[in-house]
């Protein structure tokens, strides 16, 4: 059965129509940027679309030819996305689509570094006799967002991201659209395919706390981390090495460590791709994508810059 990155990472793919905040970890994509109006039938967004896809299963169909990816493996193409935005504005304005900045783009397997994806480009223009010149390899980091699932048109957008906005207001967030970070969709239906009633397109916006809410709302740091304590856990390796490095005497040490991040007395801290929790003069490390508890020592004198972390 071919890996559908759909039907596996859903939290991504399928969220729910209610807004949530989500971690999205870096991925790496094949892009096309550009501007101006994606509804013109000749104009730069549909020659976009057609590089992208060409390039998306000369990878797929690889496996059928001479040159073989290590670590390829059988999946469906991932659905088309796109960032969007309009120069000198915070929000976008659907009643000028003649302004558009976009980067539309299509999630890579992860089996397809650099080196193969320069294959792709020079197999696909040798093959198909066209030039993929404006076609590059993106890598996107896009780190804590709000999303939720439109259903409807394209135009209708403005509804959902209202609700998008009231919700994260209410979490102590508000919109983070600077540089590098974008209104993003990602194209669950297919447009030529249904009606636009139907559509279902998933829209993402990036987030960051807001002023307001820093001293208010403590929770909000470590907020993500304690809904997901359930996923927690560890390698062998790290089993051994935590044990090691605070002479623990235990069997379980997620369930330790566990303890230890609820206690009302942890301080958590965000930052890049990890947590890091004090509590008892030790410091936990916590992977923030994949909740992998990376390593834990003794805080040798030292104080990690964290806020205080209410629990009821």
């Amino acid at each position: 059965m071919p890996f559908d990155y759909k039907k596996e990472y859903k939290e991504f793919y399928m969220p729910s129509k209610q807004p949530g905040i989500i971690t999205i970890p870096p991925m790496n994509y094949v892009a096309v940027r550009g501007q101006g109006n994606p509804n013109e039938e000749t104009g730069e967004y549909k020659h976009a679309i057609g590089l992208l896809y060409a390039i998306a299963f000369t990878i797929k169909m690889s496996y059928k030819g001479s040159h073989k990816m290590d670590g390829y493996f059988s999946y469906v193409v991932p659905p088309l996305e796109g960032l969007w935005w309009q120069k000198d504005a915070e929000a976008i304005d659907y009643s000028h689509k003649e302004n558009f900045q976009w980067i539309a783009m299509i999630r890579l397997p992860e089996f397809v570094t650099k080196e193969e994806f320069h294959w792709a480009i020079t197999e696909a223009t040798t093959k198909k006799k066209m030039d993929f010149s404006k076609v590059e390899f993106l890598t996107y980091d896009e780190g804590v967002c709000v999303q939720s699932m439109h259903m409807g048109s394209y135009d209708e957008e403005p509804l959902t991201i209202e609700k998008m906005d009231a919700f994260i207001k209410e979490q102590g967030y508000e919109p983070d659209m600077k540089t590098g970070r974008y209104h993003h969709e990602i194209y669950i239906s297919d447009p030529r395919k249904c009606a636009p009633e139907k559509l279902k397109t998933v829209i993402r916006h990036p987030i960051r706390k807001s002023f307001s809410s820093v001293n208010q709302l403590p929770f909000l740091e470590s907020a993500e981390l304690l809904q997901n304590l359930d996923k927690l856990h560890t390698t062998e390796l790290g089993v051994m090495r935590i044990k090691k490095n605070l002479s623990l005497d235990i069997d379980n040490v997620v369930g330790w460590c566990k303890a230890k991040i609820k206690s009302e007395n942890a301080s958590v801290l965000r930052k890049g791709k990890n947590w890091y929790i004090n509590i008892d003069d030790c410091i936990i490390t916590v992977n923030a994508y994949s909740y992998t508890i990376i390593t834990a020592h003794k805080e040798n004198g030292g104080t990690i810059n964290a806020r205080k972390t209410y629990i009821e």
